[in-house]
């Protein structure tokens, strides 16, 4: 599924795509495609790539794992240049992520810019590892635009993989992530120290997770998410019997899980879903307030639902914090419409806050069975 972009966005890509080596002199474009060319897999092109390459792949499926390291490159598909309409699917071969960037080790990071292409069918063997489709490791940083993740796998990041501590901020742009799974993070999963910017009209929809359906960041990261559609995303629990007992692992945070530092403009959150067994909570956002204030400006969370056997709360956000003094900062929003069907005695159907709230300018209303409760701010 390719993302269609204004004129001015499509020039500037041809620009991209064909003034690269002018601007970096000893810069080359190679190409890839099925049959007829140099290279038929993108990892060939990929080796014999320098840095600063541009590598075009032509309309076809490859199945093949990508690893790419030491090295800023950029992988465009060729409809950028008009040569033909059809997708580009990079699809996994079963056997770890579809894309591998960075060695893990290395503390030179080099920028790897991926467009318009469809990957799909990254798994790790267990359901281990980070990152199914595009696993992101120190030494790199990722730059995704008008991209497709789907049906993809992983223990964290089922889509996409951020661990890159103390590296630059990877970008992903006008990309659909969709269709992904892992126990935490089934879209995307960004780890401790590391920075993820979500912008440009990107949709995270129907991924699933225990924790962090659409997405999962841990302490100490950092995620923007700005001009964004998350929706349809489901944070299930599950429950095991053993020795004589039964432990449930909670669901947590339908939309997103968010550990570190977050700010949440001009976005939507909707018809997200939290369903456990155990504990329940977050529908919406679930938002772990452990520092610097947290934001959400100009953005609606509306029509997420809690549902759970035992306990849940906070139908649309759920603002956990072990001290009232940090702070969820709501300004210009609407948290509406959204549901805690897992415990109709509360009154946290639209949030549920053990921090404090500060709120301009924003609506809180028709949430079931009650639109806040607990912390200091609620309305």
């Amino acid at each position: 599924m390719l993302i269609q972009r204004s004129h001015s966005i499509w020039t500037l890509l041809a620009a991209t795509a064909f003034g690269l080596a002018a601007r970096q002199g000893a810069a080359a474009q190679l190409t890839v495609c099925s049959a007829g060319c140099t290279h038929s897999t993108i990892q060939a092109t990929v080796d014999v790539a320098a840095d600063g390459d541009t590598i075009l792949i032509h309309p076809g499926r490859y199945v093949e794992t990508v690893t790419i390291q030491g090295k800023s490159l950029t992988l465009l598909s060729s409809i950028v240049t008009g040569q033909g309409s059809s997708t580009v699917n990079v699809v996994g071969p079963g056997r770890g992520p579809v894309f591998v960037l960075g060695s893990g080790t290395d503390t030179a990071y080099k920028q790897v810019t991926i467009g318009y292409l469809s990957i799909s069918g990254g798994t790790h063997p267990g359901g281990t590892g980070v990152g199914g489709g595009i696993q992101v490791r120190k030494g790199a940083y990722l730059n995704l635009f008008s991209s497709t993740v789907s049906g993809n796998t992983a223990q964290s990041g089922g889509g996409v993989g951020i661990d890159t501590p103390n590296g630059p901020d990877s970008v992903i742009d006008n990309c659909v992530i969709s269709g992904n799974s892992a126990s935490a993070g089934g879209g995307i999963v960004v780890k401790m120290f590391s920075t993820l910017n979500i912008r440009d009209k990107t949709v995270i929809a129907q991924n699933s997770a225990t924790l962090g359906g659409g997405g999962f960041t841990e302490s100490f990261s950092n995620l923007t998410v700005d001009n964004t559609v998350i929706s349809g995303n489901l944070a299930t629990g599950g429950c095991n019997s053993s020795g004589g007992g039964t432990s449930c692992n909670d669901g947590l945070g339908g939309g997103l899980l968010v550990g570190g530092g977050f700010a949440l403009t001009d976005s939507t959150v909707t018809l997200n879903e939290v369903d456990s067994p155990g504990d329940a909570g977050g529908a919406g956002l679930y938002l772990v307030l452990e520092s610097s204030p947290l934001t959400i400006t100009r953005s609606v969370i509306s029509h997420n639902t809690v549902f759970g056997d035992l306990s849940g709360n906070g139908g649309g956000i759920y603002a956990a914090s072990v001290n009232p003094a940090y702070v969820l900062q709501i300004a210009y929003s609407y948290v509406v419409d959204n549901n805690n069907a897992s415990n109709p005695g509360s009154a946290s159907g639209g949030i549920f806050n053990q921090g404090t709230l500060s709120l301009d300018h924003t609506l809180i209303a028709n949430n079931t069975p009650g639109n806040c409760m607990g912390g200091t701010g609620c309305p």
